[in-house]
């Protein structure tokens, strides 16, 4: 294996496993918690179109327990709290605006 592969696989292994940790805590989190703190982030809110703003999936409780997962995880990979914090950040924020598209084109949720 030469040098270019072996140095840019090992950032791209730290950076899955932390999106994993951010998008699997939250249905976790719904299985054992159930509806425990489980208020939509949009607060039921709906858009100009009828349709809820993100849908009830996206809680405060998945984003802070995503984000706070990512934090506690990334140094057990070798990264800093920081950047698990930013990685967790973005992954919720990027899962709030693919529910956000959805609702906008009428797709239903897939799993959860």
């Amino acid at each position: 294996m030469n040098t270019m592969t072996e140095l840019h696989f090992w950032p791209i292994a730290q950076c899955l496993v932390l999106l994993t940790l951010a998008n699997g805590v939250p249905p976790i989190a719904k299985k054992m918690l159930g509806d425990w703190l489980a208020s939509p982030i949009d607060g039921g809110r709906l858009f100009w179109d009828g349709q809820p703003l993100l849908g009830k999936s996206n809680t405060l409780r998945g984003f802070v327990l995503a984000t706070l997962a990512t934090a506690i995880g990334a140094p057990l990979v070798g990264l800093d709290i920081e950047t698990g914090v930013l990685i967790g950040f973005t992954a919720m924020v990027g899962d709030m605006l693919s529910s956000f598209i959805k609702r906008r084109l009428g797709l239903e949720r897939f799993l959860f």
